[in-house]
């Protein structure tokens, strides 16, 4: 999901064009009787503050007032902290200045001069030790890249060595372990132009230049170029415990969205029959998955996400569906049904990814179509000793995130209404551990018999009752 700064962004430009669609029969009107058209007022510029000078011992001692022509525009602006999006000063030449708080003197001035309808970022940088303290002043792009690509910013304000050339990094491709054309050797202070890149899933890290990529100062996580948007990077910090090496961003960035897919459908009379492809917005991502099958975390950019299930060499598609999924989250996407006259339809969950403190999250579903009537499909959910842990479960339910305590289970899934004295799947113990996230889901077109005979399969690897204090084991 984009960031709020971009969700923000994106609501000023629908308000702007519903404006412009109120005035456009006015427009129309005035070409009509001959009029002239007036020129649209100018706009205020707009600007972005941010504070990534690290001068003092810790976060709180960089606390600093922002003046602008001698007056206070903000107080107890610290390090890290953005202010973005303000256009209350017209046009013109200002004064800016940073002030330490409790301090009269500014550590750092400048003279900015700002146009009409044009954005621009400023920022603190430098450290005052290892690099000067100063005021960089950005002129933003606010022209959309061409169709299916994203423009990119990246800047060096991380003043982690006392001369320029100590600070130089190389910007590493890490699938190749490649500095990328462009962004080698750039030192502290300098901010590249915009470069406009194919709208994919970017894994990058920062590396001291001429290391081969191989001395890697800060790895970043996975980043998400969505088609259409324009970011900023800043890499700050100086590389120790109080300013650790990071990357912040004024614009917000966004993060692929991890998918587990998996072929849950027993459609057809043998496994070997259910064999599918899987097409991602119309390219072809997957080929021979069979029942049971699932394909783990598959990184993918945010947004409208068309999934297609066409049955292996042939052109018919037998299940699609467009799915909204938004960046830094996980889903499980499952393909089930096609049997006991329960249609083909996709399992869609979103997954937490961090259990509260001191507990562990499980998921449970039930995805197996083994009865015609949704209702003769219902099961409990019991512990061995026959206590109900779940009642009434039926197809096509999922119980996501159940918050437990962390320690040994060993459950039974039995038919519904028996007391959990009908047993249809036994479940092997298992034990839960602090910060687990595990998951167990009940698969098959009947309750007994091959090849599509009641199943568990997990996605996340329950961890084996016996093991206690080994970490978890997961598929990757």
């Amino acid at each position: 999901m984009s960031s709020p700064v971009i969700r923000s962004m994106r609501l000023l430009l629908v308000f702007a064009a519903a404006c412009g669609l109120a005035f456009m029969g006015v427009r129309v009107a005035m070409a009509q009787e001959g009029a002239v058209e007036p020129a649209a007022p100018a706009a205020n510029p707009v600007i972005n503050v941010a504070h990534f000078a690290p001068f003092g011992t810790d976060v709180l001692s960089t606390s600093v007032t922002v003046r602008v022509n001698g007056g206070d525009v903000f107080t107890d602006f610290v390090y890290g902290e953005v202010q973005t999006g303000i256009n209350i000063l017209p046009a013109g030449q200002y004064t800016i200045e940073i002030v330490p708080t409790g301090a009269s003197a500014a550590a750092i001035s400048g003279v900015v001069t700002l146009t009409e309808d044009t954005q621009y970022t400023l920022v603190a940088i430098g450290d005052g030790s290892n690099q000067p303290l100063a005021l960089a002043a950005l002129v933003d792009e606010t022209t959309a890249p061409p169709p299916g690509s994203a423009k990119l910013r990246i800047a060096h304000y991380a003043p982690f060595a006392a001369t320029l050339a100590g600070t130089q990094v190389d910007i590493c491709n890490d699938a190749t372990k490649t500095p990328l054309p462009g962004l080698t050797n750039v030192p502290f202070g300098v901010a590249s132009p915009y470069l406009t890149v194919p709208a994919g899933i970017y894994d990058v890290s920062i590396a001291i230049a001429g290391t081969s990529c191989a001395s890697v100062a800060l790895n970043l996580p996975p980043i998400a170029a969505v088609g259409g948007e324009i970011y900023d990077l800043f890499a700050i910090g100086k590389n120790d415990a109080a300013f650790p090496l990071d990357v912040k961003s004024v614009t917000g960035i966004d993060f692929p969205t991890s998918v587990t897919v998996g072929h849950f459908a027993p459609f057809a009379a043998t496994i070997t029959d259910t064999l599918v492809d899987i097409r991602v917005n119309g390219s072809l991502a997957f080929t021979g998955v069979a029942y049971g099958d699932f394909v783990p975390n598959v990184q993918l950019l945010p947004g409208s996400t068309l999934v297609e299930i066409l049955p292996t060499g042939t052109s018919t598609v037998a299940l699609s569906g467009t799915l909204p999924l938004a960046g830094g989250t996980k889903y499980n996407l499952f393909a089930i049904g096609g049997a006991n006259t329960q249609p083909l339809a996709f399992s869609a969950t979103v997954i937490s990814t961090t259990a509260p403190a001191g507990k562990a999250l499980l998921t449970v579903g039930h995805l197996a179509p083994f009865a015609a009537n949704v209702n003769d499909t219902a099961v409990d959910i019991c512990t061995d000793t026959g206590t109900p842990v779940l009642s009434n479960v039926k197809y096509p339910d999922v119980a996501a995130n159940l918050v437990l305590d962390p320690g040994l289970y060993d459950l039974k899934i039995t038919v519904a209404g028996t007391n959990c004295a009908t047993t249809a799947f036994d479940l092997p113990a298992f034990r839960l551990a602090q910060g687990d996230v595990s998951d167990a889901f009940a698969i098959g077109s009947q309750l007994s018999g091959e090849p599509f005979g009641l199943d568990v399969v997990t996605i996340s690897g329950l961890r084996p009752a016996w093991q206690q204090y080994l970490p978890v084991i997961r598929k990757s």
